[in-house]
């Protein structure tokens, strides 16, 4: 929508620039900074002259229960009169419940990466394509096995790896770095993708690599 604007100090609105008008801008400028607080760096679109859609960010922490609250002297209904002066209602000061989505579905699960590859090249499986999680769904990587099988300490220290590079934060791109892989071995790789609102939906997806002997030029 366009920026009322106050042209005589009294703080209520005398008209807008229509050029001025947007259909999607920061938040910030229509949500109060209690609400930027739990939804950061996130942008609001405009889907009818009384509606927005608020596009939440990864960084976001809001939860069901928390309040979406307007920002003060911000927001107004308008009637342009016959002699041409507009009319502007008193500011909305609304707020809004979060709650939980109506339909809920279990996540959509999508690992891209290298399926054949070298033993010094970095294997990077990236799950940031997978969906319907609720934006913040816990992301669990695994290595389940190899084929032929490997002794017991190379496959402890790649799951201790994985366990710590995805230990701190959620991570939806894993990197195993090279010369870790053995040569001539089938990786079998698992995703398992937890709904951020209702923790009994997930889904998982396996992704297999093979590590050849020989050097592969890049593509």
């Amino acid at each position: 929508g366009a920026i009322p604007l106050d042209s005589n100090g009294d703080e209520i609105p005398d008209y807008y620039n229509e050029n001025d008008k947007a259909t999607r801008g920061p938040c910030s400028r229509f949500l109060d900074d209690f609400t930027m607080k739990l939804i950061p760096d996130t942008m609001c679109q405009w889907t009818t002259d009384s509606d927005f859609f608020i596009e939440v960010s990864t960084s976001s922490t809001i939860a069901p229960g928390d309040l979406v609250r307007l920002r003060p002297g911000t927001i107004y209904a308008s009637k342009m009169q016959v002699s041409g002066v507009m009319l502007f209602s008193q500011p909305s000061s609304d707020f809004g419940v979060v709650s939980v989505p109506d339909n809920l579905v279990s996540p959509a699960v999508d690992v891209s990466g290298l399926k054949y590859m070298d033993t010094c090249t970095e294997l990077t499986l990236d799950g940031s394509g997978s969906k319907d999680y609720g934006y913040r769904g816990p992301f669990v990587w695994a290595l389940k096995s190899a084929e032929p099988p490997k002794s017991e300490p190379h496959m402890r220290q790649l799951q201790k790896l994985i366990a710590e590079l995805t230990s701190v934060r959620q991570v939806q791109v894993l990197r195993i770095p090279p010369f870790l892989l053995q040569p001539d071995t089938t990786y079998n790789f698992t995703l398992e993708v937890q709904s951020f609102w209702d923790p009994a939906l997930w889904g998982n997806l396996s992704h297999s690599v093979f590590v050849s002997r020989d050097a592969i030029p890049p593509l």
